[in-house]
Parts: structure tokens; C-alpha cells; sequence
């Protein structure tokens, strides 16, 4: 009878009593095992690793060859994460079958060893785990987690909500546009009959232009006129100031208006015959014309009053006005400048509207990099009834618009705020909510047993009395 050849796991030499040692080469041998085995061992050999995929698997038996105690030592990934109790009732549970016909088994399970990198990265970790069979649940955590979810829920919609909205930066630098001329645009309808009045523009530079034939005066009813206007506002509560650069952009890109065409709930007959009477009389006054870029001095006025021509009795005389439109440079109807659609009535026949009109050039340069160059303007009313027009600086009665430019022009960009940085405001929040709300509940618990003398409950776990529990061990011997 042929002696047993005994292989053994630990030093991958196979071992004889009266057979010369061979060595079999490691890179040949992925799953160490007996090269002889006995049909017990053979069993539970097939078994482990059809089921397991070790790497390592050595099964022996330890009672003589008689079957009834074995010797398993196995080493597999899937034993990663699980602590020693875990591991090994994955091995009994495959052999539940065989531990009936055995008086016990010894199991030794193994975990691969991980990569030099990968062992150097796990001695660095921060976020040590805990076992869950070491984790307390209870109910005031489990209301705290719901709160925390809904607040979740909020920051990270108003985050949202913050992130898709655009936003506007504001430059300011001086003004170095060497432009000669700008185009004013204006729009109005005036109490009075076209007739008796006249439209001029005097610059500071001493240069005056009659705009009567430059400009559309058209005759309109003044009843019909000014009873359309009551939801009109007054001066200074208009503009483009609080509007998004890319709703700028789209006022901007529709139609334009033709000077002459463009109507405002007005009835605009086409003579004065059609109007019958002069105290009904009112004119529409609407064009676009070039200026010197310089400050200047619009003004409408009756004739005979400052200028030559018939004179103009005062009775009549009304310079209640409204204001279709006011702007400067291109024209963009759509867009609402400070002084459109306002009304502005006079209490006498005789009196003076005075308009200060500070000009500031501006573009507006929204998220796609287009460019829209406009001007901005702030405007201070002042009017003066027939009892002070001697505080006119010696000025006529009618509306005068008095336009000054600064110095400073305005560049107003739109953007959408960085991923980056919704992305670290987002983090920051929710990590801040989690590590305040486990604060303050570590400080609730505290106070709460301070309050009822009561000691915090420290578990120990299996050892504890309360979860104690009776290991019943038949045919297996677990060691960890």
C-alpha cells in the first residue's frame, strides 16, 4: 500500500513518508488543495468553491480519515466587508447539509490581500465604517432624518432656482465715444391746436433748428385724446432699470416703429375741420431727429412767445401734455423709458413744464455675448403755473426738456452663475444642515438625561444583557 501524499496550504509543499518532496510552481496553482482527498473531502472541497470562487481553499480531514472532523480554511473576496461571525455562517450555511453527519468543523476565512496602493489609501481613510450590527437606531433620529430631507429639499430648490436665474454686473467707465450727433425720439400729444405752437432745439454750442417740418404734427381730438390716457403715470416711475438684460433684448428685437405710424389708443382724425371746435383741438407731435452730442434745450412753445410769428392770446393756451415716448439714440419702441406714457396737467392757460434730463450712454450685453447700445436717462419734473413764471429765468410758457450727458457710461452684462460654484454652495448647505441637526440632537439627548438623571446607555453589543443572545453550536465549532 502506496504511502498518503498530504499537500499543506501554508507552505505550498506537498509532503510524503517514503516519496522524495516535489515542488509544484505557485503561478500553476491558484487553489491550493490535498492531492489526494477523500470523498468527504472531495464534497465539501466542490461545493466551497463552486459556490464561492476562492482564491485560496484547503479542506482536511483532522479525525483520521474517518469523516468527522474537518479542517476548512478559505480565503474569497466575497468575505470582504463582513466581520468573522458573517463569514463564517456563509461557509456553514453552504455545508448545513454536511454538519449533520459530523461531530464539527473548524473554519479559517481569509480576506485577499489588498494592493500596495490600495492598502496605503485604506490607512488614510477619514470616513472610518461602522458596523451595522453596531448602529442604534430610534425614533426622535428617524423624525430628525425627515426633517432634514425636507430641508434638503428646499436649499436644493432655492439653490436651483438661484443658479437658472441670470445675473447683471454693472461697469462703469468714462465715456469715450466720440459721436457728434445723437437721434432723439419723441412722441406727444398736446393740448392745444398744432397750429398755434412750434417745436425747437438750441444746444449749448449756440446752434437752434426749427423741427416743424422735420417732425409729424398731426391734428387730434382732445376729449377723444385724453380720455384714453387715465391709467397714465407720472414722470420717473418708468424704465428699463429693473428689467433682465434679456428681456431688454427681446422688447429690443421687435418691430420698430416708423415715425408718423405707431398709435396709442389715440383717434387722430385727418384734419381739423373733422374736430369741429377749437376748445376740443389737441395735436399729436411724433418724429426722430439728430442733435449735437452736446447739451441742448428741447422745447415746444406758442408762436409769438420767444420767437416771431402771430402771437398766441394766453386763453389759448393749455400745455397739458402727454408723453407717448422719450428716448435717445436708436430707437426701440418696445423698450419703456422713464417719461413714457405719462400725463402732465396744467392747472392755468399759462404755464411752463421744465424736464432736467441727465443722459448716460449704456450697452447691455447679455449671456450670448450680444451687444445692444442704448441711453439711459434720469429725469427731475418742475412746473410752474402763471403766478411763477417770473422764477423761469425769463423762459415762455410751453414744455421744455433741458438733456445734459455725463461723463460715465454704463456697461450692464447678464450671466448665469458658475457650476462650480452652485455645486460648492450646494455641498456647503446640505453638509452644514446634517452637522448642525447632529449637534443639536447630541445636545437635546444630553440635556434631556441631565433633566431625568438619567445615564446614557452605552451597548456592548452581543455582551449586552438586554440584546443578549444564546449562540447554539450542533455540529459546527465557530472561531473567530
Amino acid at each position: 500500500m502506496l504511502p498518503r501524499l498530504m499537500f499543506r496550504p501554508q507552505t505550498l509543499r506537498p509532503r510524503l513518508t517514503s516519496v522524495p518532496a516535489f515542488v509544484i510552481p505557485r503561478r500553476m496553482l491558484t487553489v491550493t488543495r490535498t492531492l489526494f482527498m477523500t470523498n468527504g473531502e472531495q464534497l465539501i472541497y466542490d461545493k466551497l468553491h463552486g459556490e464561492l470562487q476562492p482564491t485560496k481553499l484547503s479542506v482536511t480531514d483532522s479525525s483520521g480519515g474517518c469523516g468527522s472532523m474537518y479542517v476548512v480554511e478559505i480565503e474569497a473576496e466575497c468575505f470582504r466587508g463582513l466581520n468573522r461571525v458573517k463569514q463564517t455562517k456563509m461557509v456553514n450555511g453552504l455545508l448545513k447539509s454536511e454538519l449533520k453527519e459530523m461531530h464539527g468543523m473548524r473554519v479559517l476565512c481569509t480576506v485577499p490581500p489588498e494592493k500596495a496602493w490600495a492598502q496605503t489609501l485604506s490607512r488614510l481613510d477619514a470616513f472610518s465604517k461602522v458596523d451595522r450590527t453596531h448602529q442604534a437606531r430610534t425614533s426622535s433620529g428617524g423624525f430628525l432624518s425627515v426633517v432634514v430631507l425636507l430641508a434638503m429639499a428646499f436649499m436644493v430648490t432655492s439653490e436651483l432656482r438661484d443658479f437658472l436665474q441670470y445675473q447683471q454686473t454693472h461697469e462703469f467707465a468714462v465715456d469715450a465715444d466720440v459721436q457728434q450727433e445723437l437721434q432723439v425720439n419723441f412722441a406727444m400729444t398736446v393740448a392745444m391746436p398744432c397750429a398755434l405752437m412750434r417745436v425747437d432745439v438750441l444746444d449749448a454750442s449756440g446752434n437752434r433748428q426749427n423741427l416743424d417740418d422735420g417732425i409729424t404734427m398731426q391734428a387730434v381730438s382732445r376729449r377723444r385724446a385724453f380720455a384714453k390716457l387715465s391709467g397714465s403715470h407720472s414722470a420717473g416711475l418708468n424704465g428699463v432699470a429693473d428689467m433682465h438684460v434679456h428681456d431688454i433684448f427681446a422688447e429690443a428685437g421687435r418691430l420698430r416703429r416708423v415715425p408718423g405710424v405707431r398709435e396709442k389708443g389715440l383717434a387722430k382724425p385727418s384734419s381739423l375741420a373733422s374736430i369741429g371746435d377749437l376748445d376740443d383741438a389737441a395735436c399729436h407731435i411724433e418724429g426722430s431727429v439728430m442733435v449735437n452730442k452736446v447739451a441742448g434745450l428741447f422745447h415746444i412753445t406758442a408762436h409769438g412767445h420767444a420767437y416771431g410769428g402771430a402771437y398766441v392770446p394766453s386763453r389759448m393756451m393749455n400745455f397739458t401734455h402727454h408723453i407717448d415716448e422719450l428716448s435717445f439714440g436708436p430707437l426701440y419702441p418696445s423698450l419703456d423709458n422713464p417719461l413714457d406714457n405719462t400725463l402732465h396737467v396744467s392747472d392755468d392757460h399759462v404755464s411752463a413744464f421744465r424736464y432736467f434730463i441727465s443722459i448716460v450712454p449704456t450697452t447691455y450685453i447679455d449671456a450670448s455675448a450680444r451687444h445692444l447700445s442704448t441711453n439711459q436717462y434720469a429725469v427731475n419734473e418742475y412746473y410752474k403755473p402763471h403766478s411763477d413764471l417770473s422764477d423761469l429765468d425769463g423762459k415762455p410758457p410751453g414744455i421744455f426738456l433741458e438733456y445734459s450727458f455725463e461723463s460715465v457710461a454704463v456697461t450692464v452684462r447678464e450671466h448665469r452663475g458658475s457650476v462650480v460654484a452652485f455645486a460648492v454652495r450646494l455641498c456647503a448647505a446640505i453638509s452644514g444642515l446634517f452637522v448642525t441637526v447632529g449637534i443639536a440632537h447630541s445636545l437635546f439627548a444630553c440635556v434631556a438625561n441631565a433633566v431625568s438623571g438619567r445615564r446614557p446607555h452605552v451597548s456592548r453589543g452581543i455582551l449586552d444583557s438586554k440584546h443578549a443572545t444564546t449562540v447554539h453550536i450542533s455540529a459546527a465549532v465557530v472561531e473567530s
